[in-house]
C-alpha cells in the first residue's frame, strides 16, 4: 500500500530520533557514564533548567529569524499585490467619476415626469417637449423655495401644453388667463413675438407682489441672447433675482426666477 508524503515525513523523523537515541546511548556506555547518577548530583537540576532556558532562547531566536526571512521573501510579492489593489481602486474611482459626470450631463430634473409616469403619450413629440419644459420649470421653482400648486400663467407658443401637463401633475394648481397669478413663465424662442425683457414688462402687472416669474433667455452668441447684467439692470428695482441657472433651460437658454417686489 502506498504511503502519503506526510506519513513518509513522519516515519523519517521517527527514524532520526531513534538514531539519535542510539548514538547517545553508545557514547554514554563507551564513556562509562551513569546519566541517572549525574542527574542526581547537586546543581544538576539547575543545569537542566539553564539548558532548557538556553534551548528555548535559541529556538525563539531561530523561529524569529526564520519568520523574518520568510517575511522578507514575501515583501516583494505583497508589495506587488498592494500596488495592484491600489491601481484597481484608482481605476475604479476614475471610471466612477467619469460615469457620474456623463450621467450628470445627461440627467434632467424630473419632478413632473415622476408624477405622471406613463400617462404622457410617448409617441407625441409636442407632449414630450411640454413634459420636459414642465420638469425644468417646477425644478427651478422648487430650488427657489416655492411650491407648484399655485395660480399659473404662461405666455408663448407651447405654453398651453406646459400648463396642461402641470395641471395634470398637480391637482391643486390653477391656470389663469387673466387676473393676478402667483407664478408666470415666459420662454424666449418659443415664438417670435416679444423679447425676453418685453415679456418681463408684459407680465409685471399679472404677477402679484411676492409672486415669481420664470424667464428663459438666449445665451452665448445666439440672436436672442441677453447678458445677465442687462437682465438685472432692466428688472431692478421692480424684481429681485431669486435664482439664476446659466444654460438651465432647453437649448442652453439661461433660466431666471424673478420675484416681484
Amino acid at each position: 500500500m502506498a504511503c502519503s508524503p506526510a506519513h513518509d515525513d513522519e516515519l523519517a523523523r521517527a527514524h532520526e530520533a531513534l538514531a539519535a537515541a542510539q548514538d547517545k546511548s553508545y557514547w554514554l556506555d563507551r564513556w562509562q557514564l551513569d546519566l541517572n547518577a549525574l542527574m542526581r548530583r547537586r546543581g544538576a537540576s539547575e543545569l537542566r533548567a539553564a539548558l532548557r532556558a538556553t534551548r528555548a532562547v535559541y529556538r525563539s531566536l531561530y523561529n524569529g529569524s526564520d519568520r523574518l526571512r520568510r517575511g522578507m521573501r514575501q515583501v516583494p510579492a505583497r508589495a506587488a499585490v498592494a500596488r495592484h489593489v491600489l491601481d484597481e481602486e484608482r481605476a475604479q474611482g476614475a471610471r466612477a467619476a467619469t460615469g457620474l459626470a456623463a450621467a450628470s450631463a445627461r440627467l434632467r430634473p424630473t419632478p413632473v415626469t415622476e408624477r405622471l409616469g406613463d400617462r404622457v403619450d410617448s409617441d407625441d413629440p409636442s407632449a414630450l417637449v411640454a413634459l420636459q419644459r414642465a420638469d425644468m420649470l417646477v425644478d427651478a421653482l422648487a430650488a427657489a423655495g416655492a411650491e407648484p400648486e399655485q395660480r399659473w400663467l404662461g405666455v408663448g407658443t407651447g405654453a398651453e401644453g406646459v400648463l396642461a401637463v402641470l395641471s395634470e401633475a398637480f391637482p391643486g394648481l390653477a391656470v389663469s388667463s387673466n387676473g393676478e397669478v402667483d407664478v408666470a413663465f415666459a420662454i424666449s424662442g418659443w415664438d417670435g413675438a416679444g423679447t425676453p425683457l418685453e415679456r418681463v414688462d408684459e407680465l409685471h402687472g399679472a404677477v402679484v407682489p411676492g409672486g415669481l416669474l420664470l424667464l428663459a433667455t438666449g445665451s452665448g452668441s445666439s440672436a436672442e441672447a441677453v447678458p445677465p447684467e442687462v437682465v438685472l439692470a432692466h428688472c431692478t428695482p421692480d424684481w429681485r433675482v431669486s435664482l439664476y441657472r446659466p444654460g438651465g433651460m432647453e437649448g442652453g437658454r439661461d433660466l431666471y426666477v424673478l420675484e416681484r417686489l
